[in-house]
């Protein structure tokens, strides 16, 4: 199992549409990787009359679950579904150091470099965009 103790939880949401199923019950059991069914609660939301659901859970490791939706003891179409989940990410533990950022600013024509520190951060992509003069983004 791995250890995301360190790492904020990771939630998904879900969003079901039940039209013209007539009355029922909706029900999502989620799996994890082990084969659990009982460590990972959905939160099922009725969100208006004219059946939509929002569905939220917090997957507490990483690996493939499986999330089986029923509809009145039905699977739906499509289920289960296989979900992926990955490490949380963490933001706030990013910061970036170096003369390319530096308040001061740099000069043309000169090389600016700066680097972006990511250790204790998780597995999440880093994207750098640098806007020009009259907010222009320079690719």
């Amino acid at each position: 199992m791995s250890d995301l103790s360190s790492h904020a939880p990771v939630c998904h949401y879900t969003t079901l549409l039940v039209v013209d199923a007539g009355r029922g019950t909706v029900e999502v059991t989620i799996m994890d990787p082990q084969g659990h069914k009982d460590k990972v609660k959905p939160v099922i939301h009725p969100m208006n009359k004219d059946g939509v659901y929002l569905v939220e859970y917090t997957a507490i490791e990483m690996g493939l679950h499986s999330i089986v939706i029923t509809f009145s003891g039905t699977p739906i179409k499509n289920s289960p579904y296989g979900v992926n989940v990955g490490a949380a990410s963490n933001a706030k533990a990013v910061y970036a150091t170096g003369r390319g950022i530096q308040p001061r600013g740099v000069r043309v024509k000169q090389n600016a470099e700066f680097k972006i520190h990511t250790k204790d951060a998780g597995n999440a992509e880093v994207k750098v965009q640098i806007i020009g003069p009259g907010m222009f983004l320079l690719l």
